[in-house]
């Protein structure tokens, strides 16, 4: 896992103790190995991400497309 797997493996883990918590990624390799940890990890599908934005309360991320951001807003998540 690089860096920035690194830091939100962090985050995850350190929200998962206040929070039900998920760590959606789009590259199912940077889940490999997760399975011990207090915060689901699961594999996002570009072509699907709707579906899963519309199951959190909050979405923290790296990296959105422009179609992602313009969803996310829609769904009232602020930026």
């Amino acid at each position: 896992m690089a860096g920035p797997g690194i830091r939100y493996h962090q985050i995850a883990t350190e929200l998962s103790q206040y929070f039900d918590t998920s760590l959606g990624v789009f590259n199912p390799a940077y889940i490999e190995g997760l399975s011990d940890t207090k915060y689901k990890a699961l594999d996002i599908k570009t072509y699907d991400f709707q579906n899963e934005f519309k199951k959190y309360d909050a979405i923290f991320a790296l990296w959105l497309s422009k179609e992602m951001i313009e969803y996310a807003k829609k769904l009232g998540f602020g930026f």
